[in-house]
């Protein structure tokens, strides 16, 4: 996985256009690579906000990089 700072070079590069796939972010590499990212990052997101609206405290569902 590329960093944040990667991205946001490509980003600037490109100025916002050519990217290979758009998601979260805007992708500059292997488009299915960013798709099953952007996949997993969004039944990640469901999870936490399911538990979150069933009560779990923040405290919990917060975890160290």
């Amino acid at each position: 996985m590329r960093s944040a700072c990667f991205w946001a070079i490509r980003f600037i590069e490109n100025r916002g256009r050519n990217f290979t796939c758009c998601g979260c972010w805007k992708a500059y590499g292997d488009p299915n690579a960013a798709r099953r990212h952007f996949a997993q990052l969004s039944k990640c997101t469901a999870v936490y906000l399911r538990l979150f609206h069933s009560g779990t405290p923040i405290s919990r569902l917060a975890v160290a990089a």
